[in-house]
């Protein structure tokens, strides 16, 4: 690639990026923007806040919500959530891939919240949610699942729901998820499963 990238920019930002106090960011800046030759990127895995979060993980290969408010009606599985926080600092910043027992772990866990018919839910409740479907299976795709049946499910479930002006529907619930007061404690809700969790098991 080079640096010819540089002159396209009014300023240089690589000084100012290698004088950021992060040796993950410093990392790629070396790796991808300076094409210097780098150490292995199992180099990153050693580094505090991904040992924090290696510590912080469940048995069952989830993070748990840290919030003691939360609500489980209609669905709703808060530990999928903080998951999918957890691997996008995992994979992004740290570059962690499934050769890592944490993300191995992980992916069981986000995999046994697909739905039979290939879509991700429990974040917003038990309807589909387009969006965090998405990022959660971008993650697993950076992460080495590529090839993964379930990922292959998971994307051929994106296509099939997609609207003939080439976006997605935003469903029901993720319209009213900020107006929970109007409706008393619950919200309308078309009770689909979801989540292999007691949470998210139709009442």
């Amino acid at each position: 690639m080079g640096n010819g990238w540089i002159k396209h920019l009014r300023v240089d930002p690589i000084k100012t990026l290698r004088n950021y106090s992060d040796k993950a960011l410093d990392y790629f800046v070396r790796r991808d923007l300076l094409e210097e030759k780098v150490e292995p990127i199992e180099s990153l895995w050693e580094l505090g806040e991904p040992k924090k979060l290696f510590q912080k993980q469940a048995m069952s290969g989830c993070w748990h919500y840290p919030s003691k408010s939360k609500s489980n009606d209609l669905g709703f599985n808060y530990n999928l959530l903080e998951t999918y926080r957890s691997l996008r600092i995992l994979v992004d910043m740290y570059g962690l891939d499934r050769k890592h027992p944490s993300i191995q772990k992980a992916a069981e866990y986000v995999f046994s919240c697909q739905t039979k018919d290939g879509d991700i839910r429990g974040i917003l409740g038990n309807q589909y949610m387009p969006y965090y479907h998405a990022v959660l299976i971008e993650e697993l795709i950076k992460a080495g699942y590529a090839n993964d049946d379930q990922v292959i499910k998971g994307l051929d479930w994106l296509l099939a729901v997609r609207q003939e002006d080439g976006g997605w529907i935003i469903p029901f619930q993720g319209f009213l998820q900020k107006r929970r007061i109007a409706y008393g404690t619950k919200l309308p809700s078309l009770q689909i499963g979801g989540c292999h969790s007691p949470i998210l098991q139709p009442g």
